[in-house]
């Protein structure tokens, strides 16, 4: 199968997914296809595949969703990985667009101005901007018991399986404001309380909840 097919069977599966997310009308994504984006032997190119799929669910999202790139941009449709990760640079790019939410998909290793992250957020410009920022990722860290966070960085979060992304969106949500996820809250509480653990499971998968209106 060539390039071309592969990658309208890969859009037509991002827009699926995508249709189930509701994300801050500007998002920037700050995408780490850096060398260590391959990930280790035993995982090699997962990671890379991995990122690849949320930079394709999160552009079918909406138009103002912008991508930041660690490495080169897409060439034929798809991410190459090569080079250091240089986190600070495309975050300063991605803030510059003054969006309302920074996505970070890394593997939380920084070679190049270690610290650069949390740098840039100690900033006072960023700390008055009210932009959400949320690390998203995909690699098992061993030395860390889960995954590897950035140093002093954002709030991150593990990333197995795309099918979290519509709960990891809400969270992103609720960074810019904490009311957003009451109802969803509520709802799981009572059917809890009523012993409905499979509807408070799926109240999670739902976003047609009033507050979280894109």
């Amino acid at each position: 199968m060539t390039g071309r097919p592969v990658q309208g069977v890969v859009r037509e599966k991002a827009a699926e997914l995508a249709g189930r997310i509701a994300l801050p009308a500007r998002t920037a994504l700050v995408v780490d296809n850096s060398l260590s984006a391959l990930g280790p032997a035993e995982r090699r190119y997962d990671p890379l595949a991995l990122i690849e799929a949320i930079v394709q669910v999160f552009t079918q999202v909406g138009p103002e969703v912008s991508c930041r790139y660690v490495g080169p941009a897409p060439r034929d449709g798809f991410l190459e990985a090569e080079g250091a990760t240089d986190l600070r640079r495309p975050l300063v790019e991605a803030l510059l667009t003054r969006p309302e939410l920074v996505v970070i998909l890394s593997d939380g290793y920084e070679n190049v101005r270690a610290g650069g992250v949390n740098q840039v957020l100690s900033a006072r410009a960023f700390r008055s901007s009210g932009i959400a920022v949320l690390h998203l990722n995909p690699v098992p860290a061993a030395e860390s018991g889960g995954v590897r966070s950035l140093t002093g960085g954002p709030m991150t979060f593990a990333l197995t399986a795309l099918e979290q992304l519509p709960v990891i969106a809400l969270i992103g949500l609720a960074a810019r404001d904490p009311r957003a996820l009451e109802p969803l809250f509520g709802e799981v509480e009572r059917a809890i309380r009523d012993g409905d653990f499979r509807r408070a499971r799926l109240a999670t998968r739902r976003l047609g909840l009033p507050s979280l209106a894109r």
